[in-house]
């Protein structure tokens, strides 16, 4: 009679127990496989909002380029000097005017900083991997050059022609504006496609690589100015810096690999030229 059953708890009693909480539930993002890091760039936002939203900075960076060109061309078409001289100047007004508006609609969405990747985090070691990055991208440029020079003679054209058209739309400039240029087109570039819109990309693919993929054939095909070698290049580079901006979850090393490399490229052109 003095034995207790063990019943299990008494019906008063089941509200009080701990509830575990699904695995799936506790994390706001779902971590990538492959790239650890790339957690907290995944976005929660609607896949329609992702599309309109990377419709929106393509078509804006896309007509600031050409209202620069209308702009320089309407006050100073009858001027090519003054053209060639006011060029710098003005694209590092676009640049900071789209820095303004990719952080205004990352505010307006409630986005934090490090889901666009700008983090201190570790910077000592992505500034190492992005000045790796830049050397690595370099040595490759040399050896491609030379191997299309000894076995595509009849490319060799066309490798100038990317250096030629920047040539012609820059004018000689001291090595501060040469660094003061490159800084900021790295910056806002790397904000832009890749801080702002790859993300987004990835939302809409399901995928870090096809998303990567994608970024990268838009960023060539938006450097067509430069010429049709130029495109293939930058497309190249733009996998390669993805890649490192996936791996990190930060933008540092993508910056630095991209500021280098075309500090590097216009010193050399200037220096070829004799105008630097």
């Amino acid at each position: 009679m003095n034995e207790v059953e063990d019943r299990g708890p008494a019906p008063a009693d089941v509200g009080m127990l701990p509830v575990a909480r699904p695995v799936g539930l506790a994390l706001p993002y779902a971590r990538p496989a492959g790239f650890a890091p790339a957690a907290r760039l995944i976005l929660n936002l609607s896949r329609r909002a992702a599309l309109a939203e990377v419709i929106l900075l393509v078509v804006l960076f896309t007509g600031l380029q050409v209202a620069k060109e209308i702009v320089l061309f309407a006050f100073l078409g009858d001027a090519p000097e003054a053209y060639r001289h006011w060029t710098p100047a003005v694209i590092i007004g676009t640049g900071f005017l789209l820095v303004v508006i990719v952080l205004a609609l990352a505010g307006w969405r409630r986005q934090c900083w490090p889901t666009l990747g700008l983090t201190l985090r570790k910077w000592p070691v992505d500034v190492a991997l992005g000045v790796l990055g830049a050397l690595g991208v370099l040595l490759l440029v040399v050896l491609g050059s030379i191997y299309v020079q000894i076995f595509f003679p009849w490319l060799v054209p066309l490798l100038g022609e990317s250096q030629e058209n920047i040539g012609e739309a820059l004018p000689p400039m001291s090595l501060g504006t040469i660094v003061l240029l490159t800084a900021v087109v790295a910056f806002y570039e790397e904000l832009l496609f890749r801080g702002f819109v790859l993300p987004r990309l990835r939302l809409l693919t399901g995928s870090w690589w096809s998303a990567i993929l994608l970024g990268a054939a838009a960023f060539g095909v938006l450097h067509f100015y430069e010429g049709a070698i130029a495109v293939i290049l930058v497309m190249g580079l733009a996998v390669f810096l993805s890649v490192l901006f996936v791996w990190r979850g930060s933008l540092m090393a993508p910056v630095v690999t991209h500021f280098l490399f075309n500090t590097v490229q216009l010193i050399l052109l200037q220096s070829s030229s004799g105008t630097g």
